[in-house]
């Protein structure tokens, strides 16, 4: 299983792809540090899933949710953000996020739902 990881925190993107490696059954690990790195990955790498941030440098989370899933509908998105409004919430579901995180309270939760 391939996974991409999309968050402009070095320090958060090093914290997950530690945790990942624990689990075991990533085949590659992916990561992107703003949607515009997210995409040239995307053009050369089909990931199986992808954590989101919702606040990237370039352009919005939601922004790139929402591209993701018109080119790739299959991509199953776990949004893990700082910013766990209802409103970020609903956007994000409505575009077809399949989890909405905080990272403050949920990241354990990427864990248990990754190693599914």
């Amino acid at each position: 299983m391939k996974i991409l990881i999309i968050d402009d925190s070095r320090i958060i993107r090093e914290r997950i792809v530690s945790q990942l490696k624990e689990l075991g059954h990533f085949t590659q690990i992916l990561e992107a540090d703003s949607a515009k790195a997210a995409k040239d990955i995307l053009s050369r790498e089909k990931p199986d899933k992808i954590i989101l941030d919702l606040r990237l440098p370039d352009i919005s989370g939601v922004d790139l949710l929402k591209w993701i899933k018109e080119h790739d509908s299959r991509i199953e998105i776990l949004v893990l953000t700082n910013y766990p409004y209802p409103e970020y919430e609903r956007k994000c579901l409505q575009y077809g996020a399949s989890y909405f995180l905080d990272k403050n309270s949920d990241l354990d939760k990427v864990y248990d739902i990754l190693s599914k």
